[in-house]
């Protein structure tokens, strides 16, 4: 074999990349096949470990890899080489072989053979652990399993709930399972080395592991291109797309177990004790219990001939809720009026984007105007008991980005009674809070759709008001005179109106 090209930093002492008080000890399997690449990951991620755990999987009796890769000699003190031929070919589960030696002193981190990791890769999610009080599993690559799971690698659900390391993440969020190539996470969760087999996808043995345990995963924010692949002709998740194979079930199966369980203990890990106006102003990842008042939050989306503005909405609405995990979210989409074309792409956005969430498409054959169209999602919502939390967003206009913290912190907060307006000719955001099923007068709100300020938003709330209890007018109404600027054009008064809007109407 070649010797390949010293791609490796000089060799000096490698401190921790955290606090002080964890050593980082990485585990990282690979094959002959995967040489052409393996100098590459190596010199990324060997200057940031304590040491590395490496498992020689097939190797030939006489490959040495200091004879490979001379410059690797200079971290002999940081490698430990274990060969296939000891423990035999458990494939990516080897990464786990030494899992039990290690506790509460040190990080259990598993690299691939295949990634460029950043210089600044350790010290970010030791950091982040930190944050969560090393009390979950963090990863870059994850994704959500979904009900009715057919196929874990193509099925269109799969789309809003994958996050690629290559691609941006907003902001940390609450996934099932990690791509075990980006694991990372306090030793003492790991108490199996996951020896048995079947072998080939540890990242699914290892969700249910973590699953079992009530420990969180969360894949932790970054921008575009913090991580790198590096081409490779077959990989493990090029074999879990082949039709039959062993992956494909066990990922139907865990699907059928996370979806029927509670995941209380997400939000209770996940709870940093924060203030409402840092939980909105904060990056974490967020989780709204099942069972909070048996709560549903409704997004209600509306407008009319929005073509050019559909995709961009649906995107930057996942983005907004990316870090809020709740099966209790539904999106209500109403078109209003437009043509065949417009409903179709509304549809296709939606479900491509959004499907985390429980999606609802609604029409109206000739146009009503924005209060009607708002209106008729609300009776929608109405027609089902139990108390909600109403969003009602434009489909023409830019979603805030802190919309998910903002519903977040109203609903865990417990305030009720309160109504929360972007004021002006074209409000972005209106949110409030009820218990009321009183359907709303459509009719009278078409037959006064020509009258002066009918189809602008104040319309809307009076008819709104108008349906809610008695008690509770007179404060909706100075909520909606109080309410401040939009604040996704005003970050700066965005705690202001937090405080506001939870200080003064606890129920």
């Amino acid at each position: 074999m070649p010797v390949m090209k010293n791609t490796l930093p000089d060799a000096t002492p490698v401190p921790s990349r955290n606090s002080g008080e964890r050593a980082v000890v990485g585990n990282m399997a690979t094959m002959p096949e995967r040489l052409h690449c393996l100098n590459r990951a190596l010199g990324a991620i060997l200057p940031q470990l304590d040491q590395l755990n490496l498992y020689l999987n097939n190797f030939p009796r006489t490959f040495n890899l200091y004879e490979h890769y001379p410059e690797l000699e200079a971290y002999s003190h940081v490698i430990q080489i274990t060969s296939s031929r000891d423990i035999g070919d458990r494939r990516d589960h080897a990464r786990f072989t030494d899992a039990l030696e290690y506790g509460h002193g040190h990080y259990y981190v598993c690299v691939d053979d295949d990634i460029v990791y950043p210089a600044d890769y350790i010290e970010r999610l030791a950091g982040r652990s930190e944050t969560y009080h090393d009390k979950v599993a963090l990863c870059v690559h994850g994704y959500g399993l979904w009900e009715n799971l057919q196929d874990f690698t193509r099925d269109r659900a799969r789309a809003s709930r994958y996050f690629h390391f290559e691609h941006e993440l907003a902001s940390d969020a609450l996934v099932d399972v990690a791509g075990i190539g980006t694991l990372f996470c306090p030793a003492e969760l790991i108490e199996e080395d996951f020896s048995s087999p079947p072998y080939g996808f540890s990242d699914l043995v290892v969700a249910k592991y973590l699953f079992t345990r009530s420990i969180p995963v969360v894949a932790i924010r970054r921008q575009k291109s913090w991580l790198n692949g590096i081409p490779n002709k077959s990989t493990l998740y090029d074999e879990a797309r082949s039709e039959n194979n062993d992956a494909k079930l066990y990922a139907r199966e865990l699907a059928g177990v996370m979806n029927n369980s509670s995941r209380e203990y997400c939000t209770t890990l996940l709870d940093l004790n924060q203030a409402p106006e840092e939980m909105v102003r904060s990056d974490t990842a967020l989780c709204l219990p099942d069972d909070i008042d048996r709560h549903e939050i409704y997004i209600c989306i509306s407008g009319a001939n929005c073509g050019t503005t559909i995709k961009a909405v649906c995107i930057a609405l996942r983005k907004a809720l990316v870090n809020l995990l709740s099966r209790r979210v539904n999106i209500c989409f109403l078109d209003d009026g437009s043509h065949d074309e417009i409903e179709r792409q509304i549809a296709t956005h939606a479900f491509t984007h959004l499907s985390r969430y429980r999606i609802s498409t609604f029409r109206n054959d000739v146009s009503q105007g924005p209060a009607c169209s708002r209106a008729t999602l609300v009776n929608e919502a109405r027609k089902k008991t139990g108390r909600k939390l109403f969003c009602m967003l434009d489909l023409d206009r830019t979603v805030t980005p802190v919309l998910g913290r903002l519903l977040h912190a109203i609903v865990m907060q417990g305030y009720h009674q309160a109504l929360y307006s972007t004021t002006g000719q074209a409000p972005d955001t209106i949110i409030w809070w009820e218990e009321s099923s009183t359907l709303m007068d459509i009719k009278t709100l078409r037959n006064a759709r020509n009258r002066r300020g009918s189809r602008s938003h104040e319309g809307f709330l009076d008819a709104l008001l108008d349906t809610l209890p008695g008690y509770c007018r007179k404060e909706l109404r100075y909520k909606l005179a109080a309410a401040p600027s939009p604040f996704h054009r005003q970050q700066r008064k965005l705690r202001q109106v937090l405080r506001g809007l939870l200080g003064k109407s606890r129920k």
